[in-house]
């Protein structure tokens, strides 16, 4: 997962607001609603917050409710939280993973808000399985990394082989790992899982020691 940090409320959604006093997400006009995704993939660097996988210009995506519209019990329908801008993430379209197999499914206490929470404090890697684990066996990843299933075995396969791509380039130095990461964006500009690059950058001042910030 990855932190989303929200800009500021679009005006043109501000307004649709204003104006129109929709209470439900259905009234949402189609050309608000495609503007509205743009700018949300815009905020989150064009990767989807849960499984990090890039989601290019024809890549099928969906506006994500963090907060569901329609929760399962106990939890209340929120209509406020339908038109919140502060609950609107863009989700892809994975049947598997992600928004679609979180659903209704939500538990506020122990999902991992990649708006307001840091995902890497409660989320960690293991390099050998491609396995995204609870960091310190915390309930928030726990509860989080099942509802998503972002151990789902297709994110396992590729998780584990951007790993054995990233293990493959280190150096002597960190600043050597750094231009070889460095050769490999200009490769692949857009890679999935964009945690993964960090956490091999600090694993190596873990085992190595300090260095220049890459």
């Amino acid at each position: 997962m990855q932190k989303v940090n929200k800009c500021a409320e679009p005006e043109y959604f501000k307004d649709f607001k204003k104006k129109t006093k929709p209470k439900n997400w259905d009234e949402l006009p189609r050309e608000i609603s495609s503007k509205l995704r743009i700018d949300l993939l815009a905020e989150q660097n064009k990767y989807c917050p849960y499984c990090e996988r890039h989601i290019g210009e024809n890549v099928p995506s969906h506006i994500e409710h963090i907060y569901p519209r329609n929760p399962q019990r106990p939890l209340k329908k929120l209509p406020e939280k339908e038109f919140d801008y502060q609950n609107l993430i863009v989700s892809c379209q994975s049947k598997k993973t992600c928004g679609i197999a979180k659903g209704n499914n939500f538990d506020e206490q122990f999902f991992i808000n990649p708006i307001s929470d840091n995902p890497m404090e409660f989320l960690t890697h293991k390099e050998d399985s491609g396995e995204i684990q609870s960091l310190q066996n915390n309930q928030k990843g726990i509860y989080t990394a099942q509802i998503l299933k972002l151990n789902d075995k297709a994110l396992l396969e590729s998780r584990r082989s951007w790993h054995l791509q990233l293990s493959g380039l280190s150096g002597s130095s960190k600043e050597e790992l750094a231009e070889n990461l460095k050769w490999l964006l200009e490769i692949n500009p857009n890679p999935n899982f964009p945690s993964i690059i960090h956490y091999h950058l600090d694993n190596y001042d873990i085992l190595y020691g300090g260095g220049t910030n890459a």
